[in-house]
């Protein structure tokens, strides 16, 4: 039913076909700022997501968290597109990035609460760095490498993310899983930030 309501607002007509050199392919991407700006950000949220979907319920005890807490984040997803209407996506992932942190400082108390401000704020990242795409750049060949470096990021970050959250939580519990939340969040707002500036040089 999306796919037929969206419709009307597809192109006419298909881009023309591009031939790719993958190594030229990367060497354009990851030396744009502005084609790489929006996966930079976003692989910071596929390190968290999956990890915290499925190890925050386990540290809390609470298993039945891994049904509620991925629609929590799908509401927080949907408000983050409306917030791009209205502001810069890089200002939205890293308001969502800091929002995170600070949610998750509750969670070293035992204030299970948290998870659920924690989750709907972790949704506005990947809204936000998808909504980058078009907000960076403006042909659609840009904008199909950007959106191929955000598939090829949070495939890297979801890899990453899982291990070193089930190594942290089984080594040293979940304060250590609450302060690596809180240093990929803080490192994904930084990261957000300081590409709008690396792009703003660059012109």
């Amino acid at each position: 039913i999306a796919g037929l309501a969206l419709i009307p607002s597809l192109p006419g007509s298909a881009p023309e076909p591009r031939e790719l050199s993958f190594f030229r392919a990367h060497r354009q991407i990851y030396t744009s700022p502005r084609l790489c700006a929006p996966a930079l950000g976003f692989v910071f949220y596929t390190v968290l997501f999956l990890a915290a979907v499925t190890f925050i319920p386990r540290a809390l005890g609470r298993p039945e968290l891994e049904v509620s807490l991925p629609l929590v984040s799908l509401v927080g997803t949907l408000a983050g597109g409306f917030l791009c209407r209205r502001f810069a996506p890089d200002r939205v992932a890293a308001g969502g990035f800091l929002g995170m942190a600070l949610s998750t400082l509750p969670l070293f108390f035992g204030a299970e609460w948290a998870v659920y401000p924690h989750f709907f704020l972790m949704g506005l990242t990947p809204a936000a760095s998808f909504a980058a795409i078009p907000h960076w750049n403006g042909g659609p060949g840009d904008r199909a490498l950007a959106t191929g470096a955000i598939a090829q990021q949070g495939n890297v970050g979801t890899g990453i993310g899982t291990p070193l959250f089930a190594l942290s939580l089984g080594l040293a519990g979940p304060g250590a899983l609450w302060w690596l939340i809180i240093a990929f969040s803080l490192g994904g707002m930084a990261v957000s930030l300081a590409m709008r500036r690396v792009i703003e040089r660059a012109e």
